[in-house]
């Protein structure tokens, strides 16, 4: 027994240590994974991992959030049917509920035999009681709730519970639905890149003549480039923040400009960007590219490529971030400048890009369709409704390394 009690506790402190430093355990893994695999490869792990971190968080939110709303129920009906106990139930199923689809049937077993020390005839219809939410929570609310949480159609979550419960007991329930999750999502993935290349023509793109390729062509007609950022367009970028703060508009695609007064300051900022090495954690590496008119050198847009997504990208920032300044709006600029950010794209190697915009944001939603985007859902940020198109720019085994 003193055994065991140590052994939790180191467990319990090492735990503890984990979670304090698991930012700067997180780096240092991503790190040694991008200096000893090739580029494709780390992508892909990187990919897998933020997929999975996600979906084990979503897990435990939707969870929690499905054992609230059971307990919510119980406290309810009891009450109102006059049943004893009522809170003091309604908390302790909340809690067992935690233990999927099972958990519940604990509660109910500990709540059927207080209610049978002072009614014998109430525990029974109390079971009743019982059976009934448990039906309408197991068959409605868990799969509903906990399957959007991780993004898992419902008939899938009851077949992740069921054969996880019965490899591994309770751990399988609890472990096999973000694992399943994850698995659906990447084969999601590779039937859609499958598919795209069966269409697919030359040079390895997704087909000759393709859309985006298209716009990126019809961007070098209309005059537009990417250039880096350089202290020759200080006083443009100072120009094209301040526009932005007197509009109120969002600075989208622009790496944080907004906190930055002093455009040496932003470039200089820039630079820590733009490796591995050098980005701060909280960041991911990226590379900004100033869009401007080649006729005049006028700084219309501004548009950042990310390297690699993190969990927050992945679920609503997406591989690129753009803007075109209010003044230059409605000529026509954002597919091809858009197109001319895919084209960074696959010089990193990249064989799909994710792109996101507002759901209410039409002219957004059109620029990334006319780049040949295809909508994969539609996720809430604080409320806001965020839609997460897909762009595919070349096939996968053409990526490069």
């Amino acid at each position: 027994i003193m055994s065991g009690v140590v052994n939790g506790l180191i467990s319990f402190i090492f735990a503890i240590y984990v979670l304090v430093q698991k930012e700067k355990l997180a780096g240092q893994a991503d790190r040694i994974l991008h200096a000893y695999t090739p580029e494709r490869v780390y992508k892909k792990v990187s990919h897998i991992m933020v997929l999975l971190h996600r979906n084990f968080t979503n897990f435990i939110s939707g969870q929690c959030l499905e054992a609230v709303i059971l307990g919510s129920l119980f406290v309810i009906t009891m009450t109102l049917f006059g049943f004893p106990y009522a809170l003091l139930i309604g908390v302790l199923i909340a809690f067992t509920a935690l233990i999927p689809i099972v958990g519940a049937f604990v509660g109910c077993f500990v709540g059927a035999f207080f209610i049978l020390i002072s009614d014998p005839l109430q525990a029974v219809w109390f079971v009743v009681l019982f059976l009934v939410l448990q039906q309408i929570e197991g068959n409605l609310i868990y799969p509903r709730v906990v399957g959007s949480s991780v993004g898992l159609p419902s008939i899938w979550v009851l077949v992740a519970v069921s054969v996880g419960g019965s490899l591994f007991g309770i751990v399988g329930m609890l472990v096999f639905i973000p694992l399943v999750s994850t698995g659906y999502a990447l084969l999601r993935d590779s039937v859609n890149d499958k598919n795209s290349r069966k269409s697919g023509g030359n040079n390895g793109f997704v087909e000759e003549g393709s859309m985006w390729q298209a716009l990126e062509a019809e961007a070098a007609d209309i005059g537009l480039k990417l250039v880096l950022p350089s202290p020759e367009y200080g006083e443009q970028i100072r120009e094209y923040r301040e526009e932005f703060l007197r509009d109120n508009d969002s600075m989208d695609g622009t790496s944080h400009l907004k906190e930055y007064e002093s455009p040496e300051e932003w470039l200089q900022f820039l630079k820590t960007l733009a490796g591995e090495e050098t980005c701060p954690a909280e960041y991911v590496p990226s590379s900004q590219f100033l869009c401007v008119r080649k006729s005049d050198d006028r700084l219309v847009g501004m548009i950042d490529v990310r390297h690699r997504l993190n969990e927050y990208l992945l679920q609503f920032g997406g591989h690129i971030g753009y803007s075109i300044r209010g003044s230059e709006r409605g000529r026509g600029y954002a597919p091809g400048m858009l197109a001319l950010g895919l084209r960074e794209c696959v010089k990193l190697g990249f064989y799909k890009v994710l792109v996101t915009c507002n759901a209410d944001n039409t002219a957004s939603a059109h620029t990334i369709l006319r780049n040949g985007g295809i909508l994969e859902n539609e996720v809430q940020e604080a409320g806001m409704p965020i839609q997460r198109y897909w762009i595919s720019v070349q096939n996968e085994q053409n990526t490069t390394a």
